[in-house]
């Protein structure tokens, strides 16, 4: 053991110290739960997954674009390095406290936003023409409500058993441009993301409690919200990812 230590300098061992965490300390800490870390794991993998279903998807009608342009992560570099040519990942991933200031809290939504808010536009435009939407009423829709109704449209085809050939369509599908609550937690990360005033933040907190979060919880600090906004923006990829993959498997 002492050679271990014997070659590092005494203010290096002192500083090591400093972080040291009284075992009393933690009497009260569930060990098991997930922190921020596999929490930013868990959302590259979903992101990884869902470029893969989109890039395939598009292969499907003529569209050729690499998972890696839509999303912007590389399957191969995760692989081979893992996040170190991903430092937003990393910004992420940092200490999350329970006691987090409401600040801290809205930064951290912009930069979970900035990490998963990457697939271009004009793909997902691309991608519901060639479903059979009108372009002239995709032409001005905004990213989150163009991934909304591509669910809707893939949700529809896999309720109907359909095989990945039927998505390329000359008819308008039916309810493609309706409310899916499956992907509300975007919309709230994209709203906390843009919230800059008292008035927005409670806004936002109200949509929180509509989706299931308890608020009196932030009286103590945002590390929770801000757990309960990552695994939503999490699930709703997920599923976007899933209904992609259900609809590509062979029939």
């Amino acid at each position: 053991m002492r050679e271990l230590y014997k070659p590092k300098p005494d203010r290096e061992i002192v500083l090591a110290r400093s972080f040291a965490v009284d075992p009393a300390d933690l009497e009260h800490v569930d060990l098991n739960e997930e922190h921020v870390v596999a929490k930013v794991q868990r959302l590259l993998d979903v992101l990884l997954r869902l470029g893969d279903g989109l890039s395939t998807l598009g292969t499907t009608v003529g569209l050729n674009k690499a998972a890696v342009e839509l999303t912007g992560f590389d399957r191969a570099e995760v692989a081979a390095n893992g996040w170190l040519a991903y430092p937003t990942l990393s910004r992420l991933a940092q200490v999350a406290p329970l006691n987090m200031t409401q600040q801290m809290f809205l930064a951290r939504c912009k930069s979970l936003h900035e990490v998963w808010q990457r697939v271009p536009n004009g793909y997902l435009k691309s991608l519901l023409v060639r479903a059979g939407c009108p372009r002239g009423a995709v032409k001005d829709i905004g990213s989150l409500k163009l991934l909304q109704a591509l669910l809707n449209v893939i949700e529809r085809l896999n309720a109907h058993e359909e095989a990945s050939d039927a998505f390329a369509s000359g008819s308008e599908p039916e309810g493609w441009n309706d409310r899916n609550e499956a992907v509300a937690p975007l919309f709230l990360n994209n709203d906390l993301r843009i919230a800059d005033a008292h008035e927005t933040v409670e806004q936002c907190l109200t949509t929180l409690q509509l989706l299931g979060f308890d608020t009196a919880n932030v009286n103590a600090g945002y590390g929770r919200a801000l757990d309960f906004v990552m695994d939503g923006v999490i699930t709703a990829l997920g599923t976007v990812a899933t209904a992609i993959e259900k609809l590509l498997r062979p029939k």
